[in-house]
């Protein structure tokens, strides 16, 4: 039997301790350890010594303060030649081969090294007996301090919605009562009270909040919205975020205002409907109708051999890549993406295209019978910001959550909000596409880490500097009491059995969800990741049955089975072709779904690295194929995918040994358009 099934009990992950710092800077300690060179201060010598007994050695942090204090006064006291000749016997006690990564079983025991600055200035002295002192510790505490914010607060206002995607009445300007002065305490980092007070200070103005992950985001908005809920509303993407949000906000929740962007957009679609006196107001819907019957409505012909099923596939992708987009008007530039630019009969597309989009908006088939089309959040707010409708009054602040993932017209409905907008998110987090600046905004950034420590830092500044923009002016802090140590694998049998696993395709997914279930490992996918690979399995699984034949649309324009399994083969998954040529089928897919764990029992999670946002995990383990431009669907960053794995962890970051050469691969590719964004 396969490792997977017991190997968590050979591979714990390391638990976050409090890190002890030594007294002495990494690049000294890592010189006496390579070639012998000693410092010449006392301390530093003592903090040596003090390593030397630690790698061979568990102590707590207080018996390490001990024997740093007690060997500071035997150096201090003894001679030079004589400290000399003990570090150097003691260095030479060490076998060869555990030099090299010494300092690397150090961190794994939670001892870092002083920063220079603070040995330079002899931070470490006690003032009365410039002996060490073990308070030199509580300057690498994360420093949570409480702060007081003034705020003008509303009374509370009625809730607004619930959250249906159904349109309703939205409450009216004087719904909002008058404005009163409060203050809120809040414990937190400098860089959440800096931007609670740049808020406080601008309720009605537009400010961007650009914060890593992990920075405290969650708790800044929790916060703020604990003791201002009549003043403000939380907006998120979806109601599982709203869930998520309650569920961590716990008793401060009763009050505070939510609404997810559909119900948002079905309020502003309504208010304008009215206000506009539109015989319909158009609302996020699913049409009951199929591909056939849609090209029959609009009347979308045959083009250069497409049935006409194909052609409205492709204006359905082309309508919803200008959605995203700031353009005014649907343009040939997006169906470059899915017709060949040099072949393109570009005013036959276009018009097709924008019968469509009156198709869709007519209010065609919106009685028992269902909607002729879908409409679904990003057309709606598309076609809101074409006719330059305004989001209602009587949400007071809106707090926009995973701000980064906003489209072009969001951002541009959000920002002419005249009550205020906080747009809140992490620009490294938007996988697919541009990000979008808010123009004319008040722009705060949140760099101190709370949950990663300061180990991994270099590492994410490593990863985000391969790409050509910089998205966040400053890099991320680590937080100096938490340790996230980065690990290197070079095969499977490295990795710790209970961990995140994160997989940049579905293909290499599902191979390694098959290879657990074979071992008996216990295992679960991400709810998202198990739909959406059972999706793409079960339209291979068809196309291979049905041999040449178009329409498999989770496999983009694949015509055949024979151009499907050349396209696996040429990006390394023939094998997942030869397994379908085998004879796995949707049984072997329903198996695979049936052979997860029950929640929480599990020992492995597997996800796709567009469905971890939001997780966290003490052990993260980043796939080879999270270091490749997706190719199954929509491309994405490889330095940003790279990145959002990378900051769920907590405790330990596994790579693969060759992922920043894997890395620089794909996103110069990425990049250069070789694969367009």
């Amino acid at each position: 039997m396969d490792n997977d099934a017991n190997r968590a009990e050979h591979r714990p992950v390391i638990p976050n301790t409090t890190p002890y710092y030594l007294p002495v800077t990494r690049e000294v300690a890592q010189a006496f350890v390579d070639d012998g060179r000693l410092p010449e201060s006392s301390i530093e010598r003592a903090a040596l010594s003090v390593m030397l007994v630690l790698l061979a050695q568990e102590y707590s942090n207080a018996a390490i303060s001990r024997l740093i204090f007690e060997t500071h006064g035997l150096m201090t006291a003894s001679s030079p030649e004589v400290a000399a000749a003990h570090l150097d016997a003691g260095r030479r006690g060490i076998a060869e081969p555990q030099r090299a990564d010494a300092l690397e079983r150090l961190a794994d025991k939670g001892v870092n090294f002083a920063d220079p600055e603070d040995m330079r200035h002899e931070a470490w002295r006690d003032d009365d007996d410039g002996r060490y002192a073990h308070a030199f510790q509580e300057r690498y505490r994360q420093p949570m301090d409480s702060f007081q914010i003034g705020f003008d607060r509303a009374d509370q206002i009625d809730e607004p919605a619930t959250d249906a995607d159904i349109p309703y009445d939205t409450p009216g300007a004087d719904a909002q009562a008058a404005p009163r002065r409060t203050h809120l305490v809040m414990e937190g980092t400098r860089d959440q009270a800096v931007a609670a007070q740049v808020i406080a200070a601008a309720p009605d103005e537009l400010v961007n909040l650009d914060a890593y992950a992990g920075t405290g985001k969650t708790h800044l908005l929790l916060a703020m919205a604990g003791g201002l809920a009549g003043g403000m509303t939380y907006l998120a993407p979806t109601v599982a975020h709203i869930h998520g949000f309650k569920i961590r906000a716990g008793g401060a929740a009763a009050g505070i205002q939510t609404v997810t962007q559909t119900v948002l957009a079905n309020a502003t679609a309504a208010a304008h409907a009215r206000a506009a006196r539109l015989r319909w107001a158009p609302r996020v819907i699913k049409t009951t109708q199929s591909l056939t019957a849609q090209t029959k409505i609009a009347g979308v012909p045959s083009i250069d051999a497409r049935p006409p099923e194909a052609v409205l596939a492709i204006v359905h992708k082309a309508l919803r890549a200008w959605c995203y987009s700031a353009a005014p008007a649907l343009g040939q530039f997006h169906f470059a993406r899915y017709v060949s630019y040099a072949a393109i009969d570009a005013k036959r597309w276009i018009e097709i295209g924008q019968r469509v989009w009156e198709c869709m908006f007519a209010g065609l088939g919106t009685n028992d019978a269902g909607a002729a089309f879908d409409i679904n959040t990003v057309h709606l707010v598309k076609w809101l910001a074409v006719r330059g409708a305004a989001v209602p009054d009587g949400y007071g602040t809106l707090l926009v959550d995973e701000a980064h993932d906003l489209s072009a017209p969001w951002r541009a409905l959000l920002q002419a909000y005249r009550h205020g907008c906080v747009l809140m998110g992490d620009p490294y987090q938007r996988l697919f596409g541009h990000v979008p600046r808010a123009t004319q905004a008040k722009t705060i950034v949140m760099s101190q880490s709370v949950r990663m420590g300061v180990q991994a830092a270099p590492l994410i500044d490593q990863t985000l500097a391969v790409a050509q923009e910089r998205l966040i002016e400053f890099p991320l802090i680590g937080a100096p009491d938490r340790l996230t140590r980065h690990r290197i694998y070079r095969n499977r049998d490295e990795l710790p059995g209970r961990a995140l696993r994160v997989f940049g395709g579905g293909w290499a997914l599902l191979e390694e969800a098959l290879r657990i279930k074979a071992a008996g490992g216990r295992f679960r996918l991400v709810p998202a990741s198990a739909d959406e690979v059972a999706r793409l399995a079960r339209a291979a699984i068809s196309l291979h049955l049905g041999g040449d034949t178009y329409g498999r649309r989770s496999l983009g324009d694949f015509r055949s089975w024979s151009a499907f399994s050349q396209h696996l083969a040429d990006t390394g998954q023939g094998s997942v072709a030869r397994m379908i040529e085998r004879g796995f089928g949707s049984d072997d897919i329903d198996a695979l779904m049936a052979a997860q764990a029950e929640p929480g029992s599990e020992q492995v999670t597997l996800s796709l690295v567009q469905h971890c946002k939001n997780m966290e995990a003490d052990a993260v383990v980043l796939s080879p194929c999270c270091y490749l431009v997706n190719r199954d669907g929509e491309p994405h960053s490889p330095v940003r995918a790279a990145y959002l794995a990378m900051t769920r962890a907590r405790f330990e970051v596994w790579t693969p040994g060759d992922g920043l050469d894997r890395l620089k691969d794909a996103q110069r590719d990425f990049e250069v358009g070789a694969v367009k964004p």
